[in-house]
């Protein structure tokens, strides 16, 4: 098995610059919110949803004006406003969790209970600590290395990966890119030695 290389050090977590422009541009287009805060690939979803949703009653308003209200306006609306509207709640829950000084402090501890079992070769406790880590913030790229740390020392490389590979598709690594594109190689060469 191969071993990991030590894990970075783990900052605490910044809180996302907010300013006004950005946040009325959030309130406007769906998903750019999350792209606001990090997280790309949910911010995406969200903008391609609700600009799905907007061409389909522009379509149908423009190319079907006699037909009235088609099935396109039908599912176009829905689509359109379901989107803003996930889009707009789950940004201000992610914006006002990251910026809430209790929670950022329970991360942290978290996160430094992870790292200390990590180095007493305990990955059990480090996995249950970075998990909760993640409980306000299933993306946090931090504690997503953490588990995959954790969970490649247990030898369980297919989570190892998965954990890896989510923190990158999600945020795109952050501080954190080189570590976890390194701890994906580890895992997916546990994987080939087996």
């Amino acid at each position: 098995m191969t071993t990991p290389s030590p894990l970075p050090p783990l900052p605490p977590l910044k809180a996302p610059s907010v300013s006004v422009p950005g946040a009325v541009l959030a309130l406007l287009v769906p998903g750019l919110g999350h792209w606001w805060i990090g997280r790309a690939r949910r911010g995406l979803v969200l903008f391609v949803a609700g600009t799905l949703g907007v061409n389909l009653v522009f379509i149908a308003v423009l190319f079907d004006p006699a037909d009235g209200m088609s099935s396109k306006i039908y599912a176009g609306i829905p689509l359109a406003l379901g989107a803003w509207l996930a889009s707009v709640i789950d940004g201000l829950r992610l914006a006002w969790l990251v910026r809430r000084p209790r929670i950022r402090a329970r991360r942290q501890e978290e996160l430094t209970q992870g790292t200390a079992a990590l180095a007493d070769d305990d990955w059990k406790s480090a996995r249950t600590a970075f998990a909760r880590a993640t409980a306000d913030d299933d993306c946090d790229p931090a504690a997503l290395l953490g588990l995959a740390r954790a969970e490649l020392l247990g030898g369980h490389a297919e989570r190892a990966a998965g954990h890896a590979r989510r923190a990158l598709g999600a945020t795109g690594g952050g501080d954190y890119r080189a570590a976890l594109k390194a701890e994906l190689a580890a895992a997916r060469a546990a994987l080939r030695g087996r």
